[in-house]
């Protein structure tokens, strides 16, 4: 690269929007402000859903023509901040200064024909970019006992944010009290971290142990999704007292047991411990930590044991045996696709990565939208749309996936792979849209004994909605039954006991779809 041509900007202007949801789209006809698509020149692009703080990079099959023409060659509508410059002789990139609007889209427009030296506006290519929520979070990790002998112990945790925040905003959103149980007095929080940072370390340190029982109560807010105010109570027992604090589990390799003080690190624990019915326990000591580790992940349902006995750094024994049963109550069901581009690459062959919580096996459909009729398809649709399909195509492949299971799998995203190869080789010049779906059978969820039953219920069957000239009714499963109980499906959308779970009329996440354009356009996903 001859010079680095960097300019700022304060968002220019752009002519027309474009469409995305899962990755790099092209306009759909009538919608373009460019003649001509020059999707056939472009490399790699970020894929569609940002940060608020995330560069914008694309990159181009052969070296920029004209790179002083990049100022007028792109733009951001609406308005940022921020500036272009060029990577290197095939790589633009745009950096913003502040961050993109949470929740917002922003659509990107590259006059590619500008950048080759030829006329404005002939040739060229729109994105369209979803930015991610706002997201803040606060994690308490637990007491600690100090070093020394008077018995003091310290909470720390970390405020997370998505982009980096002033430590006086970080200060606002949590809060320390002690004394009653979600009560008492206001005391105060230690930064750690100082100026402006994604993340900023706090404690509460030196907490007293006097004669009394007390309770430490930390409040937060949080800004991820819908947000809303949390908060987690910890018992700081009496100064002579030994016991068991917390017993918790958020790595499935590792269960960590906090005590109220510090551990003699030279006793063999493996007598005071036990896991589910395993005595011999791999552990490690780190102060009033006791670490227990498996290498293949903790059932989620083991009851965790601390027997009498146990000792302190200072020679107290433990007197109350405890025990506790970790993550017992199953999340529900869920698959997602493991990335969010669309376009994938069709050499070394084509694998779709899914992942799955507690869920032992899918449904797929494949849909095939042949070469010739990709731009019919782009007049009513987005590259990433589903509108008409049986004008352009027809499903080519259906079927089930049955898979492993164990129980460390239990409330965890496994990851999974559709093998595209077979049918990209068909027609590696067309699209091809999976639908992937699941129904009660493959869940691994309980229903509570006392839940509602509703085993007298139609399921839905295996079959997907067939396209044609109007949308599918998901009244055509339950039609047959009273009104009555029909309206009340939406009241059980949320509900993986119930078939409305199973509907994507009602429950959206239970079916997703992904539209792979089979060519040699890569993805620069974040990482």
């Amino acid at each position: 690269m001859k010079n680095h041509l960097r300019f700022a900007i304060a968002g220019a202007a752009m002519a027309a929007a474009a469409v995305v949801c899962a990755g790099f789209v092209l306009f759909g006809a009538g919608a373009t402000p460019f003649p001509s698509q020059a999707l056939d020149g472009v490399e790699e692009i970020t894929v569609s859903r940002i940060g608020r703080m995330d560069p914008l990079t694309v990159r181009f099959i052969e070296p920029i023509a004209a790179p002083d023409s990049l100022g007028k060659a792109v733009s951001l509508s609406p308005r940022q901040d921020g500036a272009w410059s060029l990577r290197d002789e095939r790589t633009i990139e745009f950096v913003p200064a502040r961050p993109y609007r949470a929740e917002s889209t922003v659509t990107l427009s590259v006059d590619t024909g500008l950048l080759a030296g030829k006329e404005a506006r002939e040739r060229g290519f729109s994105a369209k970019y979803s930015v991610a929520p706002a997201s803040i979070r606060v994690v308490p990790e637990g007491l600690t006992a100090d070093d020394g002998a008077n018995g003091t112990l310290t909470l720390r945790g970390y405020v997370l944010s998505d982009i980096p925040i002033a430590r006086n905003e970080a200060e606002k959103k949590v809060r320390a009290r002690l004394g009653k149980a979600k009560g008492g007095e206001r005391i105060g929080i230690t930064w750690e971290t100082d100026g402006v940072s994604a993340r900023h370390d706090f404690s509460v340190p030196a907490i007293a142990r006097g004669d009394a029982t007390r309770y430490l109560t930390l409040s937060w807010e949080e800004a991820s999704g819908h947000g809303g105010t949390r908060d987690k109570t910890w018992l700081i027992p009496k100064r002579e007292e030994f016991r068991v604090l917390e017993i918790a589990s958020e790595d499935p390799s590792r269960i960590q047991v906090r005590f109220s003080d510090r551990l003699d690190p030279l006793q063999d624990a493996r007598g005071f411990v036990r896991v589910g019915t395993e005595i011999n326990v791999r552990y490690s000591i780190d102060g009033n930590v006791l670490n227990l580790y498996s290498a293949d992940g903790w059932k989620a349902d083991s009851e965790v044991s601390v027997l009498e006995g146990m000792k302190s750094e200072s020679g107290k024994a433990l007197a109350i045996p405890v025990s506790a049963r970790i993550s017992s109550q199953w999340e529900k069901p869920e698959v997602r696709f493991a990335t969010d581009g669309v376009i994938l690459p069709k050499t070394d062959g084509v694998i779709v990565p899914l992942e799955t919580k507690n869920l032992r096996g899918v449904l797929v459909q494949a849909y095939r939208i042949y070469g010739d009729n990709v731009l019919q398809f782009l007049q009513v649709n987005e590259l990433d749309g589903t509108r008409e399909l049986y004008r352009v195509g027809e499903p080519v492949w259906s079927g089930s996936f049955d898979f492993d299971w164990n129980d460390g799998m239990k409330n965890r995203y496994v990851p999974r792979g559709i093998d595209l190869t077979g049918l990209v080789k068909q027609d590696p010049a067309g699209m091809i849209q999976l639908k992937v779906s699941f129904r009660r059978r493959h869940v691994m969820y309980e229903c509570a004994a006392d839940h509602q039953d509703f085993s007298s219920l139609p399921m839905p069957s295996d079959g997907f909605a067939s396209d044609g000239d109007s949308e599918y009714s998901y009244w055509d499963m339950i039609g047959d039954l009273p009104w009555e109980i029909r309206r009340t499906y939406w009241q059980y959308k949320d509900d993986p006991c119930h078939p409305a779970y199973y509907m994507s009329g009602y429950n959206s996440g239970s079916l997703i779809t992904k539209n792979v354009l089979v060519s040699n356009l890569g993805i620069l996903a974040k990482r």
